[in-house]
Protein backbone atom coordinates (compact mmCIF):
# COMPACT_ATOMS: atom_id res chain seq x y z
CA UNK A 1 0.00 0.00 0.00
CA UNK A 2 2.82 2.36 0.59
CA UNK A 3 4.11 1.87 -3.06
CA UNK A 4 0.77 2.59 -4.37
CA UNK A 5 0.69 5.90 -2.16
CA UNK A 6 4.12 7.55 -3.37
CA UNK A 7 3.07 6.97 -6.90
CA UNK A 8 -0.65 8.11 -6.54
CA UNK A 9 1.41 11.11 -4.48
CA UNK A 10 3.91 11.20 -7.59
CA UNK A 11 1.13 11.42 -10.17
CA UNK A 12 -0.81 13.96 -8.20
CA UNK A 13 2.44 16.15 -8.52
CA UNK A 14 2.86 15.73 -11.89
CA UNK A 15 -0.52 16.86 -12.34
CA UNK A 16 -0.37 19.59 -10.52
CA UNK A 17 2.68 20.71 -11.98
CA UNK A 18 1.10 20.16 -15.71
CA UNK A 19 -1.82 22.68 -14.46
CA UNK A 20 0.91 25.37 -13.61
CA UNK A 21 2.58 25.10 -16.68
CA UNK A 22 -0.72 25.20 -18.68
CA UNK A 23 -2.19 28.20 -16.70
CA UNK A 24 1.49 30.33 -16.69
CA UNK A 25 1.33 29.61 -20.91
CA UNK A 26 -1.76 31.00 -20.92
CA UNK A 27 -0.64 33.66 -18.81
CA UNK A 28 2.28 34.62 -20.80
CA UNK A 29 0.01 34.09 -24.00
CA UNK A 30 -2.65 36.85 -22.28
CA UNK A 31 0.04 39.51 -21.38
CA UNK A 32 1.64 39.34 -25.20
CA UNK A 33 -1.55 40.33 -26.50
CA UNK A 34 -2.56 42.63 -23.83
CA UNK A 35 0.75 44.36 -24.06
CA UNK A 36 0.68 44.20 -27.92
CA UNK A 37 -2.89 45.99 -28.07
CA UNK A 38 -1.79 48.32 -25.53
CA UNK A 39 1.25 49.65 -28.07
CA UNK A 40 -1.13 49.39 -31.12
CA UNK A 41 -3.28 52.13 -28.65
CA UNK A 42 -0.37 54.30 -27.60
CA UNK A 43 1.14 54.55 -31.55
CA UNK A 44 -2.88 55.31 -32.50
CA UNK A 45 -2.72 57.97 -29.77
CA UNK A 46 0.93 59.17 -30.47
CA UNK A 47 -0.73 59.52 -34.28
CA UNK A 48 -3.78 61.54 -33.62
CA UNK A 49 -1.77 63.60 -31.40
CA UNK A 50 0.71 64.28 -34.12
CA UNK A 51 -1.94 65.03 -36.92
CA UNK A 52 -1.51 68.34 -38.37
CA UNK A 53 1.63 68.97 -36.77
CA UNK A 54 5.40 69.24 -38.03
CA UNK A 55 7.26 66.09 -38.19
CA UNK A 56 10.31 68.33 -37.53
CA UNK A 57 9.74 71.07 -34.67
CA UNK A 58 5.78 69.88 -33.86
CA UNK A 59 4.66 72.96 -34.79
CA UNK A 60 1.18 73.28 -35.92
CA UNK A 61 1.27 72.88 -40.26
CA UNK A 62 -0.20 75.18 -42.05
CA UNK A 63 -2.27 75.06 -45.78
CA UNK A 64 -0.44 76.52 -48.61
CA UNK A 65 -1.14 76.02 -52.26
CA UNK A 66 1.10 76.13 -54.74
CA UNK A 67 0.54 75.93 -58.34
CA UNK A 68 -3.72 74.74 -57.86
CA UNK A 69 -2.03 72.10 -55.50
CA UNK A 70 -2.43 72.17 -51.91
CA UNK A 71 0.87 71.15 -49.15
CA UNK A 72 1.38 71.78 -45.82
CA UNK A 73 3.97 74.52 -44.81
CA UNK A 74 5.64 74.75 -41.31
CA UNK A 75 5.94 78.38 -40.49
CA UNK A 76 8.55 77.95 -37.39
CA UNK A 77 10.93 75.63 -39.72
CA UNK A 78 9.59 76.36 -43.22
CA UNK A 79 9.19 73.00 -44.35
CA UNK A 80 7.06 71.78 -47.00
CA UNK A 81 5.50 68.88 -47.18
CA UNK A 82 3.85 67.18 -50.11
CA UNK A 83 1.75 64.10 -49.89
CA UNK A 84 2.85 61.21 -52.45
CA UNK A 85 -0.33 61.75 -54.65
CA UNK A 86 0.78 65.16 -55.21
CA UNK A 87 4.67 65.46 -55.15
CA UNK A 88 4.80 64.59 -59.19
CA UNK A 89 2.16 67.44 -59.88
CA UNK A 90 3.66 70.27 -58.13
CA UNK A 91 7.48 68.75 -58.74
CA UNK A 92 6.47 68.52 -62.62
CA UNK A 93 5.13 71.74 -62.98
CA UNK A 94 7.39 73.86 -60.68
CA UNK A 95 11.21 74.58 -62.70
CA UNK A 96 12.66 76.49 -59.58
CA UNK A 97 11.67 73.25 -57.06
CA UNK A 98 13.46 71.06 -59.91
CA UNK A 99 16.36 73.18 -60.03
CA UNK A 100 16.17 73.10 -55.98
CA UNK A 101 16.21 69.76 -56.03
CA UNK A 102 18.51 69.06 -58.61
CA UNK A 103 21.17 71.01 -56.54
CA UNK A 104 20.93 68.97 -53.86
CA UNK A 105 20.96 65.83 -55.53
CA UNK A 106 17.72 64.68 -54.77
CA UNK A 107 15.87 64.65 -58.18
CA UNK A 108 16.17 61.08 -58.04
CA UNK A 109 14.35 60.64 -55.31
CA UNK A 110 11.27 62.40 -56.31
CA UNK A 111 11.37 61.95 -59.73
CA UNK A 112 10.83 57.94 -60.94
CA UNK A 113 9.60 58.68 -64.10
CA UNK A 114 13.33 59.71 -65.28
CA UNK A 115 12.63 63.05 -66.66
Amino acid sequence: MDNKDHLGEKLRLKELADEDRYFGERDREILVSLKARQAAEQEGARCEQSRGRCPQCGNPLSVQSVYDKTTLECLLCQGVWLHADKRPTVVNSSTWFVTFLQGLGWWRTFNRHGD
